[in-house]
This record gives C-alpha cells, sequence and structure tokens, in this order.
C-alpha cells in the first residue's frame, strides 16, 4: 500500500487550487466526451443491395454479461496504421506502399486499392515491423468515422477502400523533432499532431545539457536556469496537469500505463522516481477512493511545490556530480516510438480498454477477445458464443460487407494480394541496394509469375463484377484502378512473353521506365523490345556468381502465391477455383498436399465452411 501521510500536511490553499484544477480538467474531459458518443447511434440506410441492418443498443431486460462493456469498447475502437510516409494534409493515399516500402517510383503499377489498419492494438507483424522499418508516423482514426469505406478483414488487418481523409477525431503520431515543419506544411489536416521524442530531438537536448554541464565558465545558477529550461518548459506544468487528469479517466490499469508514469517520474531522479512510479500506480489501481481524490493525491506526487523542489534538486545534482551522459539520459526518458506514444494515445485521450485479440495461428479471421477496465475484468475468451459470433454481429454494421473475418475470400483481398505479388520485380528494380536491382528479373520465378497472372484473370472480373456492391464512395477508386491496370497487365503479358527467351524488361532500370510510360502502346512496346534485345538479356539465375547478391534474394524470397491465397479462404472456395482453373493453373502435388493438410488443421478448429 502507498502512504498518503505526506499528502495531509499540504495547505487547503493547495488543495482548494487543486480542485479548480481538476474541475477544469473534468470539464474539457466531457466535452472530449461528448463528441465520441455519435458511433453507437443507428447509421444511416444504405441504397447497395447487401444492405446492413442498423446498429443497435439492447433493451436492458435481453443484455447478458459483458454485452454492455462490448457496445463502450466498440464504441471506442481505433483504427491504428503504422507507417513511413506522412499523410499530406490528412489525405491516406491508397497504394503508396510496396512490400513495406514507399512506391519508389512515380511510374509505379498501382499496389493495392485499400489502406490496411490494425484495431484497437498493434498486430505482432506490425510491432516486429516498426523495429526494423523505419516507421515514425503512427495514423489513429476512430472505427466509426470509416464506415463508408470500410470492406471487411480481420483484427490485424482492416481493409479501408480507396484514399481516406483523416477525420477532425483522427490523430498523428509524428517525432517531436518534425513537429513545426509537418504542422506549417499540412494547414489542411483537421486532426491533432501528438509528438514522441524522437531520437534526434532527444539528442539535441542531451548534447545541449552536456555543453551546458561543461561550461566551466558559467556560474551555478545559470546553468540550473538553462537546463531546468530545457527539461520543464513552459507548457510543462499545464501538460503534466492534463496527463494526470487523462491517466484518472483512463480506462487501463495503473500497470498498464506505467510508461506515462515513468515519463513523469524520471525528473525526480532514479530512487525517488522508483518510489513514485509505485505509489501511482496504487492510487490508480484503488478501488476505494473516488478519481477527484486520486487526481489530488496523482497532483501532490509531481506537480506540488514538494514535487517542483525534488525536479530542482535533481538539476542541481546533476551540474554537482561528475559528468554523466546516463543520468542525463535517464532524466529525460528516451524510450519512445510512434508505437509507444499511440498506445499511450488510445489509453489516455481514446481512452480504448486493455484488449487481446487471441486469433488462430493459420486463420487470423477467427479470434477471441479479451478486454480489461481499471475497476473490473472481463474475460470472453471462454465464452465463445458472445464474442466468436455476437462480437461479429455487433461490429457488422460498420462493415459495408460480409467479409468481416475473411480477408482473401474476399475478391478485393485477392487482388491486392496479387498486385503486391506482381510487383516484386519492380520493387527490385527500383531498390537502391545495388544487389537488389541486378537480381530484379529473378525476384519472382517465371512459373510463380505465371501463377499470379492466372489468377488475376480469374479474380480481377469477379472484383469488377461485384461494382454495384460497393458504395459510391469505393467505385471511384476501383474504376481508376480499371483504368490503369489495362497498360500494366499488357506489360506483364510481355515480360512473360521475354522471360521465356531469356529477356526481362526488368533488367534495366531506364529501359523499365521507358516500357512504363508506353504501356498501352503494343506497336511501341514491341519496337522498343526488338531495339533493345541486348540491354534486356540476362544470364540465368545459378549461373550467376554473386554470392552476396544471391544471400540478398533468398532473404526476401516470397512465400508462394498460392499459399497465400488459399490460407485465408474455405475449402469450398479453393476447390470451386482448382476446378474452373483446370488446364491454366498448374498445381504441384506437393503444394495440393499443403493446402489439404492446411485445411485439416483449420477442420479441428471448426473453421471450415
Amino acid at each position: 500500500m502507498y502512504n498518503i501521510l505526506p499528502f495531509i500536511s499540504y495547505s487547503l490553499i493547495l488543495i482548494l487550487f487543486s480542485f479548480s484544477s481538476l474541475q477544469a480538467s473534468k470539464h474539457h474531459l466531457e466535452e472530449e466526451a461528448e463528441q465520441e458518443e455519435v458511433f453507437l447511434q443507428p447509421k444511416q440506410k444504405r441504397s447497395h443491395p447487401n444492405e446492413l441492418a442498423p446498429f443497435f443498443k439492447p433493451e436492458k431486460e435481453n443484455t447478458r454479461h459483458g454485452e454492455e462493456e462490448i457496445l463502450e469498447f466498440v464504441d471506442r475502437s481505433v483504427l491504428l496504421h503504422l507507417t513511413p510516409i506522412f499523410p499530406e494534409n490528412g489525405i491516406m493515399r491508397a497504394g503508396a506502399m510496396i512490400n513495406n516500402k514507399p512506391i519508389p517510383s512515380n511510374q509505379a503499377m498501382p499496389s493495392r486499392s485499400t489502406i490496411h489498419f490494425s484495431w484497437n492494438q498493434f498486430s505482432n507483424y506490425s510491432t516486429l515491423d516498426s523495429q526494423f522499418l523505419q516507421r515514425p508516423y503512427c495514423i489513429i482514426e476512430r472505427l466509426g468515422a470509416v464506415q463508408d469505406q470500410l470492406y471487411g478483414g480481420n483484427p490485424y488487418d482492416v481493409m479501408v477502400v480507396g484514399d481516406w481523409i483523416l477525420s477532425k477525431d483522427s490523430s498523428i503520431i509524428v517525432p517531436s523533432s518534425q513537429y513545426d515543419e509537418i504542422k506549417q506544411n499540412n494547414p489542411r489536416f483537421k486532426g491533432k499532431l501528438i509528438t514522441y521524442n524522437d531520437e534526434l530531438a532527444f539528442h539535441e537536448k542531451v548534447d545541449q545539457i552536456s555543453a551546458i554541464l561543461q561550461d566551466r565558465q558559467a556560474p551555478r545558477e545559470q546553468k540550473f536556469s538553462k537546463i531546468k529550461a530545457i527539461i520543464d518548459g513552459p507548457q510543462a506544468k499545464e501538460q503534466r496537469l492534463q496527463t494526470l487528469a487523462q491517466l484518472v479517466e483512463s480506462p487501463c490499469s495503473g500497470q498498464s500505463n506505467r510508461h506515462t508514469i515513468e515519463a513523469l517520474a524520471r525528473p525526480h531522479g532514479a530512487a525517488e522516481a522508483y518510489n513514485k512510479i509505485n505509489q501511482a500506480i496504487a492510487i490508480l489501481n484503488d478501488p476505494q477512493i473516488s478519481k477527484e481524490q486520486k487526481y489530488l493525491e496523482l497532483k501532490a506526487l509531481f506537480v506540488s511545490p514538494q514535487a517542483e523542489e525534488e525536479r530542482n534538486q535533481t538539476i542541481f545534482n546533476l551540474i554537482d556530480s561528475p559528468f554523466s551522459l546516463l543520468t542525463i539520459k535517464y532524466i529525460l526518458n528516451f524510450s519512445e516510438s510512434a508505437m509507444l506514444k499511440a498506445n499511450e494515445a488510445m489509453k489516455l485521450i481514446y481512452k480504448v480498454p486493455e484488449v487481446k485479440l487471441i486469433g488462430h495461428p493459420l486463420h487470423p479471421s477467427r479470434w477471441k477477445i479479451r478486454f480489461s477496465y481499471t475497476e473490473n475484468f472481463s474475460d470472453l475468451t471462454n465464452t465463445g458464443e458472445i464474442f466468436s459470433q455476437d462480437a461479429k454481429e455487433l461490429l457488422k454494421p460498420f462493415f459495408h460487407n460480409k467479409y468481416w473475418g475473411i480477408h482473401s475470400d474476399a475478391p478485393l483481398g485477392i487482388v491486392d494480394t496479387l498486385l503486391n505479388y506482381l510487383n516484386r520485380p519492380f520493387v527490385f528494380m527500383c531498390s537502391e541496394n545495388d544487389a537488389y536491382k541486378v537480381l530484379a528479373p529473378h525476384s519472382l520465378s517465371l512459373e510463380e509469375m505465371e501463377k499470379s497472372y492466372v489468377l488475376f484473370q480469374y479474380y480481377y472480373p469477379q472484383l469488377l463484377d461485384r461494382q454495384d456492391y460497393f458504395t459510391e464512395k469505393m467505385r471511384p477508386t476501383l474504376m481508376r484502378q480499371h483504368a490503369e491496370l489495362e497498360g500494366w497487365l499488357n506489360l506483364i503479358k510481355k515480360e512473360l512473353m521475354l522471360r521465356r527467351e531469356g529477356y526481362s524488361i526488368y533488367k534495366d532500370v531506364l529501359l523499365c521506365e521507358k516500357f512504363i510510360r508506353h504501356r498501352h502502346e503494343e506497336d511501341l512496346i514491341a519496337q522498343l523490345c526488338e531495339e533493345n534485345k541486348e540491354r534486356m538479356k540476362y544470364i540465368k539465375l545459378e549461373e550467376q556468381e554473386y554470392e552476396k547478391k544471391l544471400k540478398a534474394l533468398k532473404e526476401e524470397k516470397p512465400e508462394p502465391i498460392l499459399h497465400r491465397i488459399v490460407a485465408a479462404t474455405t475449402y469450398e472456395n479453393f476447390l470451386k477455383m482448382k476446378s474452373e482453373l483446370e488446364g491454366r493453373l498448374y498445381i504441384e502435388k506437393e503444394t495440393l498436399e499443403l493446402i489439404k493438410n492446411l485445411f485439416k488443421v483449420s477442420e479441428s478448429w471448426g473453421i471450415i465452411g
């Protein structure tokens, strides 16, 4: 238990001032809450044939255990998108990425017609992705805001069709070193910019404090005032108060908000910070005290005159002690990233409860969920009727089509997968890595490219046949893509013919861009092929003596396209595809055996059909 005796000695003036600040913070939070309560209202009916039922609140007498929490959870739900590309003026562009990288050329084939999000938390894939790839931005958007363009997917891969203009309720997490530039260059973005302490800004502060400490001419008091200005800026007190109010209102436990508490505590020095972190967590987790009292006790820990004196003493200790970069870094608390800050924003600003999605290892479309609040805990993992089925029904009104839960079963998802796959040689060719440029013609085997092309010709007409099932906001994207694709498909068909003869469009970067520019002119493409045979010739992969380059290619070896498509579809759909493509699509016995085993495992989970 934490000790509250030190707080009793504070003066009546401080308590009155604290309570008035709390009322102001509460008023601010209530205003935010009023804006949020729009997504549980009945939705406007759509005119398309596959119309979904409007969202509803169940009558009290019909409410089962846990359903009220689920309704609130859905109301607070958000979509997350980690990206290396800042959405200019708040506009997210569909197909702006290929193979987890920004499109390397303005000549690029459209990589997909969708933008992909995860729902209420980051997938393991996103988490790993952010460690190895530069993803300095994270976009947070409310689930309800994008309803007219939501198509389907699964909790880790929600599809939004077409470009998306971020709403006023959205947030973009940005590095603090880029905040001023982004703010100035994106005046039409309507949402919030939330900064995190990125490496550049962090090292700038470390360098500034280091220079101050090592200045032998400067008096002690001058060093103190300069360092305090860096650690405690003019808005520091107001920001701390806002953070405390958000912590109290957060639906998550004290432990879950530890990262935020640590950032508040570290300027007090290592020994004092440890005690303050534990006390703050205990205060937040105590069900016996009111929110107002929690706020006052947290304020005594972090925003009181005593807390101010503790921070001042930490700075004086820094000045008087032997120079230590480690101590400076500890006080400044560099342990942030776009993903960490987004997690904090979900708990403190969007108030999304702690959530754990548990998916099938082979079928992420079939999932269960566990979420908790500060004062109660709902474990729905053992009540399959509630969340395996009912949650899907609760979420269904947000989605345009039936494909919530099965991504690749939707023609749109398969077409996007195929476009990404067929883009691999182009991505390799445009890479800054010379090894990848040389290996561009080999980045997809001839067999894999032929399979992808056949599957594309099979699924794309199905997608076009379903135009009437898409909302008005979705259709322009698909029609624009259709116009752009005709030339690309001609080019890929030509590439398949050339590959059999030992040539490739992707052998030479400049030549490839010529082909791309003239992709709708078949006669000119034939002429370019005839005139540039030597530039397009390549040696078979096994004859090359590029061990390092071969290693790079092996590391990027894609999963077979058939595995990608069948892994998330039903067995019946796979058999239908197989029979309809008989004679056009050769499927090896090994692949058939693997697929059969895959569906056997799925059947044991009760997934087939």
